[in-house]
């Protein structure tokens, strides 16, 4: 299921257990006064408070990340009958809205227990990203100065990291023809052969930065990018990049979780083959734990709506499978296999899989790192088996052994004939013959533009900064990009699941006017409601368009929807509001492509309801940007971490001791001694990190290095800065880009311990502490860990006050005080 909740699946959902409520139900339930609480430290808060006069029990009855989190339907039955529900809020829990709204006025008295202390403002993503920019464009640069390349085949590289970058443009190269021109006798700007990356927004002389300081935030997805600068004035500059926070809600990356890697596939086999090699000599590792999970939909929802139990298998007792043994017995919950490689340099496993028709893999490490020259699952004809979705492969290209590699990109121009040659494929072949290998550059370009490449690790907005008097161009160099605002058709497209018979489209007006009077929509019925689908349904797009579109006017309905899909041409009426039914009777998917993005008709209500007027939300989309789905007063995209500053904890306190006064007021005096006792310990807490930290504390080193940006408000209240080093992934070994990153912060920075999250793997990071090992470190960086608590502890004897002393101890660790 996507992570954007579907308040119509939580309706729906709510009425069944309205049914069920005898079956799920306990007979004791009338007598019990009960708290909810959505979040391990929501129910530290309400612990405190409570002091044992009611009981607090947590969301989830697993110990699953926040982030991943979907309630069950014993989930949503509990919270039918608690008395109060605490949820943290600022959209920590997308789920949460939905199921509140699904269960009316039955459900439990509900509260937000986000808050500041005083008038402090709750941080915004996009200011912390200012801030951090400002401060990279006036501080020390992280890097020395880089002479830009005046070729973008000659462009070194930089990383999408938290930085500021000194350039100078290159002195003026006779060796290339800036003369070359175009009809008007100007020069040629060639972006035609690649994408330009347009920004979303730009921020021009943003406060806290140097007077003409403009600030560009674009979206990037993971990949290859190059930055073309122009200036006039060819003067030396200085540019930051900086990630903006937010990224986790829209990613599965299960660094922080018990397994790397997802797949589900179609089984049509009674056995299939895991297979694991040697590559360059060793196996990745020796051993490798696989949890298998049975199912008969093999979606891309279908792995996240299992994946809640995997952490719980794998830390069990997983049935150790030796080179040559079998996985059998599979159970219809889940099983956990601990494959042991043999001596040989392959290793391969059998797996039973008679009568099952799909099933859902998690495993502990990315099965494309023990490939050498074979796929890792085959069927029993030794047929490649490949997944119907996946997550944390990271585009698995499948060039085993002798197989046919991705062609180089470009082109052989016969410059005798001004004609290309197809005769030659690659570089070398169509050099050796005399002609000139095009790979998509033009040499032509003005004299003033200079070129440095970019590699983005992580999928995510990011912010550019520039000093008055030179511009960026952001080309796409790449990366499998899916963005539909250039030559496609459609400028949105959203693939939703349908649990209902009719639903609702919308377009308004939008400051007196609509965005157009017109909008084609072509809608295509699917099984699998996923990101992949959407992708795949998409090249038949053009000739729906194209073959004509029925046009339906405001009220009317779209019906008889082909399963092939239909193409429908909405028009507006003369009010401020124009509506349309869509016929959904017996589809449980439907892919959406929109000429327009649906949002700019967007003036109060979402564009997409259910016949009981709940919002739709789409489980994947493209093109939409940011939409926050806040109608009329827009919501700002917030930082959710507050509770790991202590002082807007206590804030939080009054929250929840006003939320259980009201519920159970016989014990109100009880709740305010404990919230009183309580908001001292975090007095004290705060002492302890104003004493290290603040303007007259003992720590001088204020930088951090931590693998998670989720630690703005301690840099708000405190002043320690946090670099958030991009590809750590606690669970794995991180790539040469991240090392040299991490090596550059070391120099640079002064850089002594790196900080992750607790339920990392002890020894994955052993590699990269062996890199950093020198006369200053001679046991190498060290390993700290920073709670974030979006978990519960894995000692259940700590609590919220013992791991924030911790942090801090680590902190006073890590920066050397």
């Amino acid at each position: 299921m996507s992570r954007q909740s579907n308040r119509a699946i939580f309706a729906a959902m709510i009425m069944i257990l309205a049914s069920l409520a005898g079956c799920l139900g306990n007979d004791t339930d009338e007598d019990r006064d009960v708290v909810i609480a959505s979040t391990y430290h929501v129910e530290q808060l309400a612990s405190a408070v409570a002091g044992g006069l009611v009981e607090v029990e947590m969301m989830s009855t697993m110990n699953v990340p926040v982030h991943d989190y979907e309630p069950s339907v014993q989930d949503l039955a509990r919270l039918g009958d608690a008395d109060v529900f605490l949820y943290h809020g600022l959209g920590l829990e997308p789920w949460v809205d939905g199921a509140i709204a699904g269960m009316g006025s039955d459900g439990p008295a509900t509260y937000s227990t986000h808050a500041m202390p005083g008038d402090e403002a709750t941080l915004d993503f996009e200011s912390i990203l200012i801030n951090k920019l400002c401060s990279s464009m006036s501080g020390p640069a992280t890097t020395d100065v880089h002479v830009l390349a005046d070729h973008p085949r000659e462009a070194e590289e930089l990383h999408g990291d938290d930085a500021g970058h000194n350039f100078a443009f290159p002195e003026h190269n006779e060796s290339h023809n800036h003369n070359e021109t175009n009809s008007d006798n100007e020069t040629e700007h060639n972006h035609a052969e690649h994408d330009e990356v347009s920004p979303e927004e730009t921020i021009a002389n943003p406060e806290g930065c140097d007077a003409g300081t403009a600030i560009n935030v674009y979206h990037f997805e993971k990949g290859e990018y190059m930055l073309e600068f122009e200036s006039e004035s060819q003067d030396p500059f200085r540019m930051a990049i900086a990630a903006m926070g937010g990224a986790h809600h829209h990613h599965h990356g299960h660094g922080d979780g018990a397994f790397e890697w997802a797949g589900i596939f179609e089984m049509s086999d009674d056995t299939h083959t895991w297979s694991m090699q040697k590559v360059d000599g060793s196996y990745a590792d020796q051993t490798m734990k696989l949890v298998l999970i049975p199912t008969d939909s093999t979606t891309e929802e279908t792995i996240h709506d299992l994946e809640g139990g995997v952490e719980a298998l794998m830390e069990g007792d997983c049935t150790v499978v030796e080179d040559g043994e079998t996985m059998s017995s599979i159970s219809a919950d889940g099983s956990c296999f601990d494959l042991h490689v043999g001596s040989g340099d392959d290793s391969t496993f059998t797996m039973n899989t008679a009568g099952i028709s799909g099933l859902a893999i998690y495993a502990q490490h990315v099965p494309i790192e023990f490939e050498r020259t074979k796929h890792y699952l085959k069927d029993s004809a030794g047929e490649d088996i490949e997944p119907k979705a996946e997550e944390g492969a990271e585009g698995h290209a499948h060039a085993h052994g002798d197989e046919e590699e991705e062609e180089e990109e470009g082109v052989c121009h016969d410059e005798d004939t001004h004609q290309d040659n197809t005769n030659y494929t690659t570089k070398e072949d169509c050099e050796a013959a005399g002609h000139h290998w095009d790979d998509g550059w033009n040499d032509a370009y003005e004299e003033g533009a200079a070129f440095v490449g970019l590699h983005v690790e992580e999928e995510g907005d990011y912010g550019i900064a520039l000093p008055a008097g030179v511009a960026v161009h952001v080309l796409e160099t790449g990366h499998d990009d899916h963005d539909h605002g250039g030559e496609d058709v459609f400028e949105w497209a959203g693939i939703f699941e349908m649990s209902d018979a009719t639903h609702t489209w919308s377009m308004q007006k939008v400051d007196g006017a609509y965005a157009d009077p017109t909008m084609w929509l072509v809608l295509i019925p699917t099984h699998s409601a996923s990101e992949d689908t959407m992708h795949d349904l998409e090249d038949g797009v053009d000739a729906l368009v194209d073959g004509g579109c029925t046009v339906v006017e405001d009220g009317e309905t779209m019906d008889n929807i082909a399963t092939s899909g239909t193409c429908f041409e909405l028009h507006v009426g003369t009010g401020d509001d124009s509506t349309y039914t869509i016929d959904t009777d017996g589809l449980h998917g439907l892919a959406m492509y929109a000429q327009h993005v649906p949002t700019e008709f967007e003036r109060d209500q979402h564009y997409l309801k259910d016949s009981t007027g709940a919002d739709i939300e789409p489980a994947a989309q493209e093109g939409a940007g940011a939409h926050d789905h806040g109608h009329g007063d827009e919501e700002i995209a917030f930082d959710p971490h507050s509770w790991l500053d202590p002082l807007a904890f206590s804030a939080q306190v009054e929250v929840v001791y006003t939320a259980l006064a009201k519920a159970f007021p016989d014990h109100a005096d009880d709740f305010r001694a404990n919230a009183d006792a309580y908001k001292a310990q975090l007095a004290d807490l705060d002492e302890g990190f104003e004493s290290a930290f603040g303007d007259d504390g003992t720590c001088s080193k204020n930088i951090a290095a931590a693998n998670h940006n989720a630690y703005a408000y301690i840099t708000q209240r405190y002043g320690v800065e946090f670099v958030t080093l991009h590809g750590i992934d606690p669970e794995g070994e991180p790539s040469p880009a991240t090392v040299a990153e991490v090596l550059e912060r070391v120099e640079d920075d002064g850089i002594i311990a790196i900080f992750v999250e607790e339920y990392s793997a002890e020894g994955a990071l052993d590699s990269l502490i062996a890199q950093t090992v020198s006369d200053d470190l001679p046991n190498g960086l060290e390993i700290l860990t920073l709670h974030t608590m979006e978990m519960a502890p894995s000692d259940s004897s700590d609590d919220y006050v013992s791991l924030m002393g911790e942090n801090l101890e680590n902190l006073k660790t890590g920066l050397g005080c």
